[in-house]
């Protein structure tokens, strides 16, 4: 039988949302969540389509649908206005993630929605004279959008952080991967990255903060993508380039990383990014720091081959949340412990996301 954590609405100190009313109660379990307690049942974010939806509006360009504020904000209000965010489902945005994919460097083009990066260093020597640069052009337009989200946001949605490529995330994609790689296995490379990888974790930190600094956070709550809550701030980063390194490298550059990133803020979320990572899991899990970690199991891989992951997460003791069909809710939580599980989800309509999460605590009770 799961343990039920017990708070008070005046405890959790929420209010009331325009895109959502019982704010209140999602941030207590959200609460309970990290301390892996639940408050009748699995924390479970669904959404669904509202009727009479609004028409979103067209952007002129791809550049504008990503880098300009007054467009990101209409935007935002509108597919809020559409959205029922039932359960733990947050109103909650971030200025577009991908914008910060050549943060750090490398050359970077908007096409279709997204921004590309075209590494820009050619030899490894150049390593060595790398420096961070905080003016950098997409660091600047991360911030203008999250600052005018944080201006209109107030009694409406909840503003955070979109999650910051890694350090080292940032330099495979300066490098290249297969180039980077290479750097990091030849010893006589070392000094050189070594040089640059101290001088990207300091850029990491000037960026998460910056985007804190932009969202107005002065403490209390904080939200990050894809929608997680936290009594404090959240720190979510990834290394997806560590599907092609073997343990020794792995244990070698990115677990002093990811320790220390892990230390930087309150509370901790590290995005493994498919089965070629997951090899990874066991050191990572070594890593006391980290709070949480999302298992991104990868395209064409069903949750239940996804589950031996899962379990092994849990049985470590970390929090972890993971997207699910909205027909896998029961199946899910018949094989997890919903304590310190969330659970993201869409439903045809309101009523279906209103009756899942009366099932869900049911559901919950079971284990």
């Amino acid at each position: 039988m799961v343990t039920l954590m017990h708070l008070s609405v005046n405890q959790a100190g929420g209010e009331a949302l325009k895109y959502k009313e019982d704010f209140s109660m999602a941030r207590e379990r959200f609460h309970a969540f990290w301390e892996h307690e639940i408050i009748n049942r699995v924390c479970l974010a669904v959404t669904a389509p509202r009727e009479n939806p609004v028409p979103l509006p067209e952007p002129v360009n791809d550049e504008q649908y990503l880098t300009d504020p007054e467009y990101v904000v209409r935007l935002v209000n509108a597919q809020m206005s559409n959205t029922y965010f039932g359960g733990e489902s947050l109103p909650a945005t971030w200025a577009p993630g991908n914008l910060l994919y050549p943060s750090y460097g490398g050359n970077g083009k908007i096409a279709i929605s997204t921004v590309w990066v075209e590494p820009t260093m050619d030899t490894w020597e150049e390593w060595a004279d790398y420096q961070f640069d905080p003016q950098n052009k997409w660091i600047q337009h991360t911030l203008r959008v999250t600052r005018a989200l944080a201006e209109d946001a107030p009694g409406k949605y909840l503003v955070g952080s979109p999650g910051v490529f890694g350090a080292m995330d940032a330099m495979s994609m300066i490098r290249g991967m297969q180039e980077f790689v290479m750097d990091l296995v030849l010893e006589e490379r070392a000094d050189a990255v070594r040089t640059a990888h101290l001088r990207c974790i300091e850029g990491f930190k000037f960026i998460v903060n910056a985007i804190y600094e932009a969202a107005k956070y002065n403490g209390g709550d904080a939200v990050n993508h894809p929608g997680i809550l936290a009594p404090a701030r959240i720190n979510n980063w990834s290394a997806d380039f560590s599907c092609l390194i073997g343990p020794q490298t792995f244990r070698k550059w990115l677990i002093p990383e990811m320790e220390e990133m892990a230390r930087l803020f309150e509370f901790s979320m590290y995005h493994l990014d498919g089965p070629d990572a997951a090899r990874h899991l066991p050191m990572i899990l070594e890593i006391g720091e980290l709070r949480g970690i999302q298992y991104e199991r990868g395209f064409g891989h069903t949750v239940a081959e996804a589950l031996p992951v899962y379990k092994q997460i849990q049985q470590a003791g970390k929090v972890q949340f993971l997207g699910v069909g909205y027909n896998e809710v029961e199946w899910v939580l018949g094989e997890l412990d919903p304590r310190g599980l969330l659970l993201f989800t869409t439903a045809p309509n309101i009523e279906s996301a209103d009756a899942l999460l009366k099932n869900a605590e049911r559901w919950s009770a079971k284990m």
